[in-house]
């Protein structure tokens, strides 16, 4: 049987925290969570 290798996402959230806060104040505070500029080029990136 193969071993599956478990993932660290803390450490990887930790690396990226404060542009994902940033990006999801932004979005909370633009009131637009479907469809909205944000989440437009979220997807799209």
């Amino acid at each position: 049987m193969n071993k599956i290798q478990m993932l660290v996402l803390k450490g990887q959230y930790n690396k990226i925290k404060n542009q994902i806060d940033t990006a999801v104040i932004k979005t909370i505070e633009s009131t637009s969570f479907i469809n909205g500029p944000i989440v437009k080029c979220f997807f799209n990136n």
